[in-house]
């Protein structure tokens, strides 16, 4: 990850290290450039759980880092995603928009809505009861899980009752 902060931060933890010293506020946002892939947002959580490189996660609004599946769907939270990997309780930064790489399930095409997938910290082409709207792969997924660059814009996550259109 070649991401910089952009902001005057002092003595901030770099994008590329986990910590065991919680060293900004949780859910701190920041903004960061890189020279091919331009700006993105960037979330400080600590990990719940050991969170792979790559894996899509949901940040709770206590600021803990749990990976996506079918059961962490139904959390108030916010999507994020893993760009170093992270062991229990490490502290570091989640991007939230840009271009992410993302662990991405088999058969997933580009350009594709995404679902959260029945394998954790991944996500699929496959409809299921949770779509992060507003992110979408560049390329295709074929036979096995794989991170790949997707587009990250403001990611929201919508449940079963959204999809189907009723209001909640």
């Amino acid at each position: 990850m070649a991401y910089v902060i952009t902001e005057n931060l002092i003595g901030a933890q770099a994008l590329s290290e986990a910590s065991t010293t919680k060293n900004h506020p949780l859910r701190k946002v920041i903004k960061a450039t890189d020279a091919t892939n331009g700006e993105g947002t960037f979330i400080y959580a600590q990990a719940s759980l050991a969170i792979l490189q790559y894996d899509a996660v949901f940040i709770k609004p206590n600021g803990k880092a749990v990976k996506t599946n079918e059961i962490t769907y139904k959390l108030a939270a916010t999507a994020a995603y893993a760009q170093i990997a992270f062991a229990a309780d490490e502290y570091g930064w989640f991007q939230q928009t840009g271009l992410p790489l993302v662990r991405l399930a088999p058969a997933t095409e580009k350009e594709t809505a995404l679902y959260v997938n029945v394998s954790d910290g991944v996500l699929s082409g496959v409809t299921s009861s949770c779509m992060i709207a507003g992110i979408v792969a560049v390329t295709s997924v074929t036979t096995t899980v794989n991170a790949v660059t997707c587009v990250a814009n403001f990611p929201v996550i919508l449940r079963a009752q959204n999809l189907t259109g009723s209001v909640t």
